[in-house]
């Protein structure tokens, strides 16, 4: 992130390493100061994960509605998100 703070992927890294510790809160945040960094060519990859971490996030917190809009977004922007796809499967 220090070497590179225009830049998304390095965040979604980072991320994923403090939800991994239990630091859901500070995950949050780290996705969503990367989701503006993601390039158009990204959205596909980095952004439909980044959404969909955000989704997974947001459900464990119980706001079930932010969660589905997310999934949703995320498979906007990769229609192969499985992830995403199964989450949200889940939810309905």
């Amino acid at each position: 992130v220090v070497l590179h703070p225009e830049r998304a992927q390095p965040r979604l890294t980072l991320g994923w390493l403090l939800e991994a510790r239990g630091d859901r809160a500070g995950a949050e945040r780290i996705y969503e100061v990367a989701l503006p960094l993601v390039r158009w060519r990204e959205r596909p990859g980095l952004g439909a994960d980044l959404l969909n971490n955000l989704g997974v996030l947001r459900q464990r917190a119980g706001d079930l509605a932010a969660a589905r809009r997310l999934y949703a977004r995320s498979l906007d922007w990769n229609p192969a998100q499985e992830h995403a796809r199964r989450n949200l499967e889940r939810l309905r």
